[in-house]
């Protein structure tokens, strides 16, 4: 074995090729490193064999056969350890050309998901219908959000670009665009109401420098910019705090619709009862009167000479 060098000076070697060559492994580099994990393990059993037969120790049959196979081991490992570079390189070739020609479908797969999840929310903000109530508590929370981003948008060192209300205006405006029908599409099919969403949806995704309505100065891609900045900032990574957007708000927000001088409901079921009884009185007053009369006329009649 004195051709291949001491053990340790073979050890040495090829655990500094090891640092040498230190490539990102994908699932085929990993089988390569897998091997020569492997091969280093038997490497460092001879090693201690070798101490072994140094300090005068006896060797199986095992043993000897695996001391023997020390020049064949090392060739394997010097081998697999020339092959990570090329094959790392021939690798990140091949994949570059199998995923060009695979660039257009994957734009489409994704196109169509996006217009499923579109025709999800389309048809499911068109279907949903809120009660009174419902749609009170939303407003109210939408106008505490929409206090609460601005605030938050004041601990920017950028004062000269603060967020405000035509800001949050404009991202509304956008996320309707992408996802609801428009009020004014009479005539139009929810089939072409949506493409039309999809449409948006794909100019937000490109950030594209086009406005979001004709005639508007305002693009998708500084509306997209407004919104990168708010999802930015504290507004966004802050725990809800219960505001007045909660069941008390919203009964304070119907109280304040409400009359301050509504009757309750004893008092209204009491004048109804005053009035049927102020009823009952006068229906009975009216009958006596009658009653009266009838009577008179009937003293007259009988005192009238014949």
């Amino acid at each position: 074995f004195s051709s291949f060098g001491t053990t340790s000076e073979l050890v040495k070697e090829f655990e500094t090729k090891g640092t040498v060559f230190e490539i990102k492994e994908g699932p085929v580099l990993s089988v390569v490193s897998r091997r020569l994990r492997v091969l280093r393990r038997k490497q460092n059993r001879i090693a201690q064999m070798e101490e072994s037969v140094a300090a005068g120790k006896m060797l199986y049959q095992e043993q000897k056969e695996l001391m023997h196979s020390k020049p064949v081991i090392a060739a394997l490992i010097d081998e697999l350890e020339r092959l990570r570079v090329p094959l790392s390189t021939a690798l990140t070739k091949e994949l570059t050309t199998v995923s060009a020609p695979a660039a257009g479908s994957s734009s489409f797969g994704s196109d169509l998901s996006i217009q499923d999840l579109l025709a999800l929310i389309y048809f499911g903000s068109l279907f949903h219908v809120k009660s009174p109530n419902e749609f009170i508590a939303t407003m109210v929370a939408r106008k505490h959000e929409r206090s609460s981003c601005i605030t938050h948008g004041y601990v920017w060192d950028d004062t000269v670009d603060l967020l405000v209300e035509n800001d949050l205006d404009a991202v509304s405006a956008v996320a309707a665009l992408a996802a609801a029908c428009p009020s004014s599409a009479d005539g139009v099919s929810h089939h072409d109401a949506l493409q039309a969403c999809a449409h948006h949806a794909r100019l937000w995704l490109t950030r594209a420098d086009a406005p979001i309505h004709p005639g508007s100065s305002v693009t998708y891609a500084a509306v997209r910019s407004k919104l990168d900045r708010i999802m930015a900032s504290d507004y966004y990574t802050a725990p809800a705090v219960a505001g007045n957007h909660g069941a008390e708000g919203l009964q304070a927000q119907m109280s304040m619709t409400d009359s301050p001088e509504a009757p309750s409901l004893k008092e209204i079921l009491a004048a109804e009862n005053h009035k049927e009884d102020e009823e009952d009185s006068s229906h009975a007053t009216e009958i006596d009167n009658d009653h009266q009369s009838n009577a008179a006329d009937v003293q007259n009649v009988m005192v009238k000479p014949w």
